[in-house]
């Protein structure tokens, strides 16, 4: 397994913690090394201490209600920092809302909608975030 440095860096931002246990096993078994939030303000945390670090997130996974915030809020929040860092977001949400998707469509990083309550969803998280990283890539060779 490659290193903690080399190993592609994804944010899970879930309140659920059996769903999160099931992301973050999917992602571990693929190779990426995860960061964890659980609600809205950890993960402008992380977001912000990324930044001052130089850590370099590739995907965030992020489900859309948390406890204290809106995950489209974020979306807002990372808007301003897109530009350098091509970071792609998959939202994995339990409600499958049409709305949210063509909400979420808007923003130049987003990347995939997928429902947890689907049979196929851990296939459907790799396939996601693995079309997140090649995604990223060619944004940013495109600088």
């Amino acid at each position: 397994m490659k290193s903690d440095i080399t190993r592609i860096k994804v944010l899970v931002v879930e309140d659920d913690s059996d769903w999160m246990e099931k992301i973050i096993e999917c992602l571990n078994e693929e190779g990426y090394f995860v960061f964890q939030a659980t609600d809205y303000s950890s993960a402008e945390r992380i977001i912000r201490s990324r930044e001052e670090k130089y850590i370099d997130l590739a995907v965030i996974v992020l489900d859309l209600q948390l406890p204290d915030g809106d995950g489209m809020d974020l979306l807002d929040f990372i808007l301003p920092r897109w530009d350098r860092d091509k970071t792609k977001v998959v939202i994995s949400s339990a409600t499958g809302w049409v709305h949210e998707d063509e909400r979420a469509k808007e923003y130049d990083f987003y990347s995939e909608y997928i429902t947890k309550n689907l049979p196929d969803f851990k296939d459907s998280l790799i396939k996601a975030v693995h079309q997140a990283v090649r995604d990223r890539e060619a944004a940013r060779s495109e600088m």
